[in-house]
């Protein structure tokens, strides 16, 4: 099973991820802060993360799947000034640069690894999606776990 889309649809899925995530990081991030703590936004937008990737990895339908595709990528947008500045902010003066360091670092490997799981897909395509299920939901242990 395939999603069945040409390149040309790949580059407007592609464009429409884009726009999703300027949404996300620009607009609404901004808006949601003045409604909500930054604490507050990071649990809502994590477990977001983590529910819709559920929902695609029983999704029928590429329209659907693109759709809850999208919210994934805002809910990431979303987050992801939010989680930065409270990084920052929860350093010491001088060990931000290698806390933020390490973050990055985290996210290169973070997208190094997502070709290698996308390769999942060859084999079926809720497979990708799964995998981000489970890794979501396992993050999501660690990370109420620990605030505990």
């Amino acid at each position: 099973e395939s999603m069945g889309l040409s390149n040309s649809e790949i580059g407007n899925v592609t464009a429409f991820m884009g726009l999703c995530w300027a949404f996300g990081a620009g607009y609404l991030s901004k808006k949601m802060l003045h409604h909500f703590t930054s604490s507050f936004l990071i649990n809502a937008t994590f477990m977001s993360f983590a529910v819709i990737c559920s929902l695609i990895t029983f999704s029928e339908g590429t329209l659907l799947r693109i759709l809850l595709i999208g919210l994934t990528v805002v809910a990431a947008a979303v987050a992801w000034p939010v989680y930065t500045n409270l990084l920052s902010a929860k350093a010491a003066p001088e060990m931000r640069g290698k806390v933020l360091g390490i973050s990055q670092s985290m996210q290169s490997l973070a997208m190094a690894v997502s070709p290698l799981v996308a390769v999942a897909s060859y084999f079926h395509i809720h497979l990708p999606f799964f995998i981000a299920t489970i890794s979501s939901c396992i993050a999501c242990i660690i990370f109420f776990r620990s605030k505990i």
